[in-house]
């Protein structure tokens, strides 16, 4: 799902060391982490619509281009 070649900088110190998985991201140095409230492995049809749309604005948050 992510490309590994595209590092995300937290939005909290500005650090590029940053780990993500399919359901959260955090950044090591700080600690920070924000869970994207989407499995993007395992969607929900139900609520997938609006927990797409904050996925994608935590990927921003973090600027992500991936």
């Amino acid at each position: 799902m992510f490309n590994d070649d595209v590092t995300a900088l937290c939005p909290e110190c500005g650090s590029a060391d940053v780990y993500y998985s399919s359901t959260e991201i955090g950044c090591r140095t700080c600690h920070l982490v924000e869970a994207f409230g989407f499995d993007f492995q395992n969607p929900n049809t139900t609520t997938d619509q609006i927990n797409r749309a904050n996925a994608m604005r935590v990927l921003q948050t973090w600027n992500f281009a991936g």
